[in-house]
């Protein structure tokens, strides 16, 4: 029998994450100060950020990603 390396993983649990995109104003960081609206991203139950959230898995773990979007407009992610 041949294995493709995926085995295993397919056997693990699936790592689960929120991302919540949300619009949120920032302050730029130069002279004069400037206040902006972006849109943030951040895992559920955190502050959202820009950038948003790095997920880190171990190699080989099964990932689900929900996006949850709470903004007015249509977004997506780039992975």
């Amino acid at each position: 029998m041949e294995l493709d390396g995926t085995a295993l993983a397919k056997t693990q649990p699936v790592k689960e994450f929120t991302v919540v995109v949300q619009e949120k104003a920032i302050e730029l960081l130069r002279q004069p100060k400037k206040e902006v609206t972006v849109w943030a991203f951040g895992l559920e139950g955190q502050e959202a950020t820009v950038p948003g959230p790095v997920i880190r898995v171990p190699m080989g773990t099964r990932v689900r990603v929900h996006f949850k979007n709470t903004h007015v407009l249509p977004h997506s992610m780039h992975f």
